[in-house]
Parts: structure tokens; C-alpha cells; sequence
């Protein structure tokens, strides 16, 4: 379908139609083609087929940047060789929006421990993440390192990192043009040079003048907002210089934690009971903390959702 209104009411509008004839094909909805919206239109088991019944699940994909998710999710309705019973059971596994969920935490939990380690194995310096009895706080490092990089990955989503949606990948390839030559195994570019000036020199710097950053974007200068709150206070760190090789964050490799955040959409949208979106969501934030709270710390700090 082709529409000029892309809403959620319009969504639910067409897959009414299709369910009504007894249709339950994957729809796909575009303004103009440089973004396309696969809609998965179902009602909830039990109920009648009524419009304020029907419910969608929807991917939303950017058609110059699509993400190894959305080209997943697309693979997942391959018609070839299946009967209609099984295509609409392949369609409705591929929209179910709780095992994208389930499936990025699980991989997330892989990264967590992958930075805790190289945490550990590149600051034998810094005491907090080296002394036993004070690994609570090398957990809480990494919760909040993956936590930050998590949450700029909604804000460049939502376009507040220089207005590129790809902002972190962005400044990875830069740091690399600027280090051509110099790159190995051993070499900390990315962390110094990108990460830090980001969290504490920018997004926790009130005293800026306007918005303008020494962040190179498509256009000039990134324009990043001053953010009024703790996850980018530098005083929660550990004291010391931090050091954390690139390939840790490479985009390229499979290994890389902007590899992995860059294989899944991220949706600013807040789901609603009659749509949802299949993607990762601002409410995984939480659950993210929640669970990866040390159960001493939820314990002594109560520290829920």
C-alpha cells in the first residue's frame, strides 16, 4: 500500500480490511519508498474480529540502512515450498516481538561478560577492577558503559546525536581514518578519543556554548544536547585512566559491541496493546538494569524497575 498517512490508526485501518476479506498476508505500507513498514495484522485469541480488536505488529525499516534484524525478520517469511498454514506461522514468529526481546538480552549478557574481561585484562592499574573484594564495583562499570552506549542508541535514534541515526558507527570510521596505519590489537583510539569526550565532555557539560560539539557530522559540527542527569557523571567511575581496546567496539566484526547494538533496530515508539513495534524498545533500558543488577546490590539498594 501506498499512503500518505503512516499512523498507527491507519496501520489497523488496512489490516482490518485484509482480516475481514480473510486475508492474513504480511502488508507492506510506504510513503515513498525510503522507508518501508512490514505490518504483521492479527486479533488477539478468543476475540471477535472487530476494528478495535484488531491489533499490528509492525518492522519499520530504513531502506539505505537496513539492520541484520530487519534483514532476519525478512528471511523469516520466505514463502517458497510452504503452505499457507505454515507461511502464516512463520510470519507470526518472525513479528512476535517478546522473542526479539528475549533474543537481544541473551545476546547482551554475552557482551556484558566480554567487557568485563577486557575490562579486567587492560587496567591491572586501576584497583577497583582488579581486588576480589571490590568486583562489585567493576560490574557496576560495565553496567553502566553498556548502559550509556545503550542509551545513546535511542538518542541517535531519535536524532539528537548530530542528527545521524548512525552517530556511533559514525565516529568509530572516523577514528579509523584518522588512525590509519596505526590500528592493532593493542590500540585504545576509540574509548579516549570518541567515548569519553561524548559522555563527560558533552552529553554531562552544561557550561557548552549552545549545543556545538568538536564531533564531525555529515554537514559539520554535531549539534548534541547537554544531558541533566547522573548516567554521564564521570565521578561515578574509577579513578584512573581507563583503557579499552578498539576491537571491542568494532562495527565490522561480529565481536564488536557496536556490531552487535547495530544488528537490531532501536524504536523510540511506546508500544501500545494495539500495536507494537519489532524491535528493541526504551523499556529494555530497564529491564537491562533490573537484571543485571548483582542480587547483593538489589538486595542492599533495592533497586527494581
Amino acid at each position: 500500500f501506498e499512503v500518505d498517512d503512516t499512523t498507527s490508526l491507519r496501520l489497523r485501518a488496512i489490516a482490518f480490511e485484509l482480516l475481514e476479506r480473510g486475508e492474513s498476508h504480511t502488508i507492506l505500507v510506504t510513503k515513498d519508498y525510503s522507508e518501508v513498514i512490514f505490518v504483521h495484522p492479527y486479533v488477539l485469541e478468543g476475540q471477535n474480529l472487530t476494528k478495535s480488536n484488531t491489533r499490528v505488529s509492525k518492522l519499520v525499516v530504513d531502506v539505505k540502512h537496513p539492520t541484520r534484524h530487519d534483514v532476519d525478520t525478512i528471511n523469516a517469511l520466505l514463502a517458497h515450498n510452504r503452505d499457507p498454514i505454515a507461511i502464516y506461522k512463520a510470519q507470526d514468529e518472525a513479528f512476535n516481538v517478546t522473542k526479539v526481546t528475549n533474543k537481544f538480552y541473551k545476546e547482551y549478557r554475552d557482551y556484558f561478560e566480554r567487557v568485563k574481561e577486557a575490562v579486567i585484562e587492560w587496567n591491572k592499574g586501576i584497583p577497583d577492577f582488579q581486588n576480589h573484594d571490590r568486583r562489585d564495583k567493576l560490574h557496576a562499570f560495565v553496567r553502566r558503559l553498556m548502559g550509556r552506549l545503550m542509551f545513546l542508541y535511542f538518542l541517535q535514534r531519535k536524532g539528537w546525536l548530530g542528527g545521524d541515526a548512525n552517530f556511533l558507527t559514525t565516529q568509530y570510521k572516523l577514528m579509523l581514518r584518522r588512525h590509519a596505519g596505526e590500528l592493532s590489537d593493542t590500540s585504545t583510539y576509540y574509548y579516549r578519543e570518541v567515548l569519553e569526550p561524548l559522555f563527560f565532555d558533552t552529553l554531562n557539560n552544561p557550561k557548552r556554548p549552545e549545543m556545538w560539539t568538536d564531533f564531525d557530522v555529515a554537514g559539520g559540527k554535531a549539534k548534541i544536547p547537554y544531558l541533566n542527569g547522573g548516567l554521564f557523571d564521570r565521578k561515578r567511575d574509577p579513578d584512573g585512566t581507563i583503557l579499552l581496546p578498539d576491537t571491542l567496539f568494532d562495527s565490522e566484526s561480529n565481536t564488536g559491541i557496536l556490531a552487535f547494538l547495530n544488528r537490531y533496530n532501536f524504536t523510540i515508539a511506546d508500544d501500545t496493546p494495539l500495536e507494537q513495534d519489532v524491535a528493541v524498545d526504551p523499556e529494555m533500558l530497564g529491564k537491562v538494569f533490573e537484571n543485571m543488577l548483582e542480587e547483593d546490590d538489589r538486595g542492599q539498594s533495592g533497586s527494581f524497575y
